[in-house]
């Protein structure tokens, strides 16, 4: 499946209203930047927002949801507290979460069921 693809499939019920939002995976082999730069930029249009998350950077080295859920969970086990990305499969906004963490959760614009980075709405 082709990463159009895949936003097609995996999207449309946010982009019908159905659900609030998506996340899914697509592995190196399928990912296309341009495909998801074109996205990005007809969806900003409508004031939709998309977002990759390169979850390797984390030293996930998973292929599928369920395998980065369970690494998600071991983590948990294993450390003291919650890991920063767990915000993402909270919906909380990726850019946020990537804030919190660069900003050790300081210095926030706003603080109300999370800490917001990005513009305070």
């Amino acid at each position: 499946m082709s990463f159009d693809q895949m936003m097609i499939k995996f999207s449309a019920p946010t982009l019908c209203n159905i659900k609030s939002g998506n996340m899914f995976f697509a592995r190196n082999n399928t990912f296309s930047q341009t495909s998801f730069d074109t996205w990005k930029a007809s969806l900003n249009k409508y004031g939709i927002a998309i977002f990759c998350l390169h979850l390797s950077e984390k030293g996930y080295e998973v292929s599928n949801a369920f395998d980065f859920v369970n690494d998600l969970f071991n983590r948990m086990e294993n450390e003291q507290g919650f890991p920063h990305e767990i915000g993402v499969i909270l919906g909380y906004p990726v850019e946020d979460v990537i804030e919190f963490e660069k900003h050790q959760g300081k210095n926030c614009k706003y603080c109300g069921c999370w800490k917001r980075y990005s513009k305070a709405a």
